[in-house]
């Protein structure tokens, strides 16, 4: 018996009616899913922590998410209904599917000239266990999110109820100082991004012997979980954020607080992301 089932169409169930759910945002290129095992694997994480799923049916759901998504593409692609750079979101809720697409939209001149971010006055609540998961409960986000169109600038970042630097309303955070580049802990209160695993991986297992070309610029940089407070962004050399989508997506404002001098280690950390 299947664990998953897909909708064409969707039905509103407790994902519509109570935000009882998760999704992932994925990255298609030529119809090929970028870091599809970092998304499966933490939407299967994720089923199990929030109850929709047993432990033990895990590698059974991870699978069938896989094969499902997959195959989604597949004819998408073969009917040449998909386009070359896409916007995959897998919708999962009382154990169905739906997918729904967009093209990617972001630009050259988005990276050229970075994001200009603000202090959101919600905070993210880090008792809350649909914090630390990319569930359907995502209305702070959306609403934040869709204020900083309209107010001018690109991204929110969100501070808990302790006044501590957790993330952006869809991105993770980075900061840069004296050849360190340091992030929030998730208990801070924040969604760990497949773009941010896929980045602290790179640092955390890499063997300096081994680099050459630009590998060697980030050989001189060392990787450091901290607390961060909007002090540390004050004090920053620089700030970058991540996600799936975006790669590395430089940062030049915060607040009162410009980024005049892009660092040579974002510039790698963009290319190689």
């Amino acid at each position: 018996m299947e664990l998953i089932q897909v909708n064409e169409k969707y039905i509103p169930d407790e994902g519509y009616y109570f935000g009882n759910g998760l999704f992932e945002t994925i990255h298609v290129v030529a119809g090929q899913p970028l870091r599809l095992s970092r998304h499966l694997a933490r939407m299967t994480k994720s089923a199990i922590a929030l109850g929709f799923l047993e432990a033990d049916r895990a590698p059974v759901f991870y699978q069938e998410l896989k094969e499902k998504i997959l195959s989604h593409l597949e004819g998408r692609w073969k009917g040449k209904q998909l386009p070359a750079d896409v916007v995959l979101k897998v919708a999962y809720a009382c154990g169905t599917l739906h997918f729904q697409m967009r093209e990617n939209t972001y630009t050259e001149e988005d990276y050229e000239r970075g994001f200009a971010v603000e202090f959101s006055k919600i905070l993210r609540n880090e008792t809350s266990p649909f914090t630390y998961h990319k569930s359907l409960n995502y209305g702070d986000n959306i609403r934040e999110k869709r204020r900083a169109h309209i107010e001018g600038f690109d991204e929110p970042i969100f501070l808990n109820t302790r006044g501590e630097v957790t993330e952006g309303a869809t991105t993770n955070i980075f900061l840069i100082k004296d050849y360190v580049i340091y992030y929030p802990p998730v208990s801070s209160g924040l969604l760990a991004g497949t773009m941010r695993s896929e980045l602290l991986d790179f640092f955390l297992t890499r063997q300096e012997q081994d680099f050459d070309g630009n590998d060697q610029v980030c050989s001189q940089y060392q990787l450091q979980e901290k607390i961060l407070y909007p002090q540390d962004i004050k004090e920053a050399e620089d700030m970058f954020l991540t996600n799936a989508l975006l790669g590395v997506m430089p940062v030049w404002r915060c607040q009162e607080t410009v980024f005049a001098r892009r660092s040579k280690i974002l510039t790698v950390l963009q290319e190689m992301f």
